[in-house]
C-alpha cells in the first residue's frame, strides 16, 4: 500500500518515475529489516521470564513486499488452501483435518491425549470428551472448566480443580526436523488461559534439541501473541529468544476468528508467520556466543496445550468468570 500511495503522488509532478519505486522499495525494505531483527537475546530457563522485546506489528505491507507465503493449494478465493482436506493436498509429512464423529477423542494413531496430572500451569490435565473431541463438522474442540472437585496438584503444588486438555504426537506417532507447519485454530476469549502450539525435542532431555513455539498466548491481552524459541546443552545453561508481541493488522483479537499460524523450518532459519504474513525469523547466525543452535538436527514432537494461567503468576490472570472455556484446532499440517 506504501508503494501505490507514492506513485499515485507523484504521477502529477514530472520527476523519474523508476527511481520513486526503487527508492520505495529500499525505505519498505529496510524497514522491515529494523522489524524483524529487533529482538535481542536474553539468557534464562524459560522465554516469559525475560523482557518482552520487538514489539512490533508486522503489517502485509511490511512483509515479504506484500507478498503472503502460500501454503497448501491455493486460489484466488482461498489463498491460503485452507479449505483443502489432507487427501487433496500433497508433499505432506503429516496431516489431520479432525474430520471424526462428534464427542470422539482425535486419532490416537496421530495423538497422545494427556490423561492426567499437571504441567505448565495451574490447572490438571484430563482426558475426556467434555475437554477434548471432534465435533463432526472438521473441528476439534479443547475446553477448560472447573469441576468442583480437587483433580491433582498443580504445577505450584496447590490442589487444583481446573480441567484442561493437551496432546502430542510423541509415544512412537510422528516427529521430524523441519518442514513447514501450518495449524489453522481458533483462540480462547479468556483472560486467563495460556494456550499454545508448539513444537520440542523428542528424543533428548529439554532444551537439548531445541522447542520452537508457533504461538504463546499468556498475559491476558487477546490482540497479541508471540513466538519463541528455546535451545541449549541443558535448562540449566539453555538460552532463548524472544520474538516479541505480533499484532493483526486490523486490531482484533485473535480469539474472534479462526487465523492460520506456521513456520517454515529450515536448515539455518526458522520463520515464523501468521495468516501467511512474516512476522518473525530467527536465523543460525543470531545464536549467542558459546551456545548452540540444535534446529538443524533435533527431532521434534508437535504438542497443543491448553493452560490455566502460566509459569510464574501473575501472567496469567486467573478469575472463574474465565471458565468454562474452549479452543478450537481446523488442522494440523506438516509439509516437506
Amino acid at each position: 500500500m506504501a508503494v501505490k500511495k507514492v506513485l499515485k503522488r507523484f504521477k502529477r509532478v514530472k520527476i523519474n518515475r523508476r527511481s520513486v519505486v526503487v527508492f520505495a522499495i529500499v525505505v519498505l525494505g529496510a524497514t522491515f529489516l529494523v522489524s524483524s531483527r529487533a529482538a535481542t537475546f536474553s539468557v534464562g530457563f524459560e522465554a516469559e521470564n525475560g523482557t518482552k522485546v520487538g514489539v512490533t506489528p508486522i503489517t502485509d505491507s511490511l512483509a515479504s513486499a506484500g507478498s503472503a507465503t502460500q501454503f497448501g493449494t491455493a486460489t484466488s478465493s482461498d489463498p491460503l488452501g485452507v479449505s483443502k482436506k489432507c487427501s487433496q493436498l500433497t508433499n505432506l509429512k503429516f496431516c489431520d483435518d479432525f474430520d471424526g464423529a462428534a464427542g470422539t477423542y482425535p486419532d490416537n494413531a496421530k495423538w497422545n491425549v494427556f490423561q492426567s496430572g499437571s504441567s505448565w500451569g495451574s490447572h490438571c490435565w484430563r482426558k475426556s470428551p467434555e475437554t477434548i473431541s471432534m465435533d463432526g463438522q472438521g473441528v476439534l474442540k479443547m475446553s477448560m472448566f472447573d469441576t468442583g472437585s480437587v483433580l491433582c496438584t498443580d504445577y505450584y503444588g496447590k490442589q487444583s480443580k481446573i480441567a484442561s486438555a493437551g496432546m502430542d504426537t510423541g509415544g512412537g506417532r510422528f516427529v521430524t526436523n523441519q518442514g513447514k507447519f501450518e495449524i489453522r485454530a481458533k483462540l480462547s476469549c479468556a483472560t486467563g488461559v495460556w494456550g499454545s502450539i508448539w513444537t520440542s525435542g523428542a528424543t533428548a532431555p529439554w532444551p537439548t534439541q531445541g522447542e520452537i513455539d508457533i504461538w504463546e498466548t499468556m498475559d491476558g491481552n487477546l490482540k497479541r501473541i508471540k513466538h519463541t524459541v528455546h535451545a541449549g546443552a541443558d535448562s540449566g545453561s539453555g538460552y532463548w529468544k524472544d520474538g516479541g508481541y505480533y499484532l493483526l493488522p486490523s486490531g482484533e483479537r485473535f480469539c474472534d476468528n479462526f487465523h492460520v499460524y506456521a513456520i517454515e523450518w529450515r536448515n539455518g532459519y526458522i520463520q515464523f508467520m501468521v495468516d501467511g504474513v512474516n512476522s518473525w525469523r530467527i536465523d543460525k547466525s543470531d545464536t549467542p556466543s558459546g551456545k548452540l543452535w540444535p534446529f538443524d538436527t533435533g527431532q521434534h514432537r508437535i504438542l497443543i496445550t491448553f493452560q490455566y494461567g502460566a509459569v510464574d503468576p501473575p501472567r496469567g490472570l486467573l478469575s472463574p468468570n474465565d471458565l468454562p472455556t474452549s479452543m478450537l484446532i481446523d488442522y494440523v499440517r506438516v509439509y516437506n
